[in-house]
């Protein structure tokens, strides 16, 4: 004992103080918990239970939570309906109601906007405890200069400011990024006496293009005509003279049922036929913009894409599967190129490998992946929780960058 006092003696008084004050509190604590009416033994098993079981993963009920599109097309109405069977569903831990019935807003626990249809529309009020998600399809040049050039103005915009939570875009920083089809690693890897369904591509020349709007943002029909001064476009639709196939969509809305995987496309089996490239050129320069034409349609068909566009095609695209035009200096030099393919076989192949090893799916799966995320975040609306204060900001200058480009290889 005198061996432990004159060690105490020597520590300094702060020191002994904290000590005391420690041994104190650990004393008098099964006595404050017995007056508090708490379990001791409670108390870490709760602790045990969090470690166990993140908060994600809580045990509470999952809601059927509705989300309503408010401004659906009348040919759009069947294809959002049938997102609530029970098909749709599978594979997602959580289930929503999707309706196009503005009669069920109050109901409603999100409401999606497209502001492609959206126009000067006057906006319903906004419920407590309501999502609102703001989606963008077209491209935001496109959307300004030949939609709505009057509507998606700062100050039309202004009635969406600190009300919009959530957003659905091409872009990948939205909150859901939209992709028309993605790839990726088959489970197992195709042996070559496998690829019967994509023919060799000998016997096949020439270069094709459909297309139905003549003067775009990017100028894209511009480069064509520059391309064709050293190589030959046969250009389909309302812009070129070749006739289009007769199992074609012969309306804007088919075409982007066809797109959306409701009705199989047969629209490109002429490339299968005949073509060794096809042009796939953006309408715009915009971030991330990447289109139908770019992704699911042509990785499905016996042909070389040859793509245009301001995104980096290396995040949406296997490797090998396309010719990107920003790697070429000019329209002739990328003319150059083509030729030297058409007469090559072994660089042909080098556009077929990637073909053993990914596959791509339907937009429609990216869409169902992405329905399940927002019916997810739904069921835990706090957490996600979030408010885009200038959306007009978030669509045009993303980051206080442009979200377009113009154009810079036209020579």
């Amino acid at each position: 004992m005198k061996c432990l006092q004159r060690i105490y003696e020597k520590v300094p008084v702060k020191i002994q103080r904290i000590c005391f004050g420690i041994l104190a509190t650990v004393a008098l604590l099964p006595f404050i918990l017995y007056h508090q009416n708490i379990d001791v033994r409670q108390l870490f098993m709760n602790a045990k239970q969090d470690r166990l079981q993140p908060m994600h993963e809580s045990s509470k009920v999952k809601q059927i939570s509705t989300i309503l599109l408010y401004n659906a097309k009348h040919w759009e109405k069947a294809i959002w309906e049938s997102y609530s069977n029970k098909s749709f569903w599978e594979n997602c831990p959580f289930t929503c109601r999707i309706t196009t019935d503005q009669k069920l807003y109050n109901e409603s626990d999100a409401v999606i906007f497209v502001i492609d249809l959206l126009g000067g529309r006057t906006l319903p009020k906004k419920l407590p405890k309501q999502v609102w998600i703001f989606a963008q399809y077209e491209s935001t040049n496109y959307l300004m200069k030949e939609i709505h050039s009057k509507f998606v103005t700062s100050s039309n915009l202004k009635n969406y400011n600190n009300k919009v939570n959530w957003t659905i875009s091409y872009r990948r920083d939205s909150d859901f990024p939209f992709i028309h089809g993605s790839y990726s690693v088959r489970q197992k890897k195709f042996e070559d006496a496998s690829l019967t369904k994509f023919k060799s591509f000998k016997k096949k020349n020439g270069t094709a293009w459909f297309v139905s709007h003549c003067g775009t943002s990017s100028k894209r029909e511009n480069y064509v005509n520059l391309l064709r001064k050293h190589l030959s476009v046969h250009i389909y639709g309302a812009c070129g003279k070749m006739k289009v196939p007769s199992n074609c969509p012969k309306s804007r809305e088919l075409a982007i049922r066809e797109c959306w995987g409701l009705a199989k496309s047969k629209c490109f089996d002429i490339l299968d036929e005949k073509y060794l490239f096809y042009l796939s050129f953006e309408n715009a320069l915009c971030r991330d913009y990447v289109t139908e034409k770019g992704l699911h349609h042509v990785t499905q068909h016996n042909i070389i894409p040859v793509m245009r566009g301001s995104a980096n095609y290396s995040l949406f695209n296997p490797p090998t599967s396309y010719i990107d035009t920003k790697d070429f200096s000019s329209p002739k030099q990328l003319a150059k190129y083509l030729h030297s393919i058409e007469t090559d076989a072994k660089l042909q192949s080098q556009f077929q490998k990637w073909k053993r090893e990914y596959v791509s799916s339907y937009p429609r799966e990216n869409w169902r992946r992405n329905m399940c995320n927002i019916c997810q975040r739904l069921n835990d609306p706090v957490k996600y929780m979030r408010v885009y204060n200038d959306i007009y900001k978030w669509i045009v200058t993303p980051n206080n960058q442009p979200g377009c480009w113009l154009t810079k290889d036209l020579h």
